[in-house]
């Protein structure tokens, strides 16, 4: 009982700490935050359609935005959560994709005897999670990449709309190989300074109005998951939009 009460008053304590970091928008950052809520929220809805849904995340509400108190960008917001679109249970993509692999899961002739069978089993799930969902998720005044942002290289994906972009190899906090994982980035990257952290090399974001103005110069769009959806989507979709909710 003691080490749960502690565990409470510590979380309890965090979210304090945390709140008293951010403060009320003025109606300067309110407007730059719709801004960037009205570019984005539009170009992601084709997200959604009969096979798609959007199952949690979004845009906060005008009236739940807060910013740093202090932030070491031009303005600390998260207008966004996560978003996670699910693959709709009997869809007709659903069906095709996800259902053998389902009946191979819950085939009681499949239940896992030793660890071989437990490895194949976990491999299984995680197909079947990396097939049913896709997670997006967007960062304004982002401060740095992972890959070096040179519009043009031969990391630079080009995607139409996009400062540039690129399909990370590897998670610079855990090292984890990924596969299923693109990221495009918006604003003008090109005066991005490198910087070395613990011996992981970050690409700055250079910021060129004061830390607290009222300003989102660059938008982070990470997109997880089913790697098909993914790829479709960027063709699909006109991430030229995204640039509207810059305010240089």
């Amino acid at each position: 009982m003691k080490t749960s009460i502690l565990t409470l008053y510590l979380l309890l304590l965090s979210i304090s700490v945390f709140a008293q970091t951010l403060r009320d928008p003025t109606s300067a950052e309110k407007a730059a935050l719709n801004k960037v809520v009205n570019a984005v929220m539009p170009v992601l809805q084709p997200f959604a359609d009969e096979d798609w849904i959007l199952m949690d995340g979004g845009a906060d509400n005008p009236e739940d935005y807060s910013v740093q108190i202090k932030p070491d960008v031009v303005m600390g917001a998260a207008p966004f959560s996560d978003m996670t679109y699910t693959l709709k249970q009997e869809s007709p993509l659903w069906i095709k994709e996800v259902k053998p692999l389902m009946d191979r899961l819950t085939d009681p002739a499949n239940t896992p005897h030793n660890d071989a069978e437990s490895a194949a089993y976990d491999k299984l799930s995680d197909e079947i999670e990396a097939k049913s969902e896709v997670i997006i998720q967007i960062h304004v005044n982002e401060k740095n990449l992972g890959v070096k942002p040179i519009k043009g290289s031969k990391e630079d994906l080009k995607i139409p709309g996009c400062y540039f972009s690129y399909k990370p190899t590897k998670d610079p906090g855990t090292n984890e190989d990924l596969t299923n994982e693109y990221v495009l980035a918006f604003g003008n990257w090109k005066t991005f300074k490198e910087k070395d952290y613990s011996g992981t090399p970050f690409y700055e974001f250079s910021f060129t109005h004061p830390n607290g103005s009222p300003y989102i110069e660059n938008i982070v769009i990470i997109l997880k998951g089913n790697i098909e959806r993914i790829k479709a989507m960027i063709k699909k979709i006109d991430w030229n939009k995204i640039n509207q909710g810059l305010t240089l």
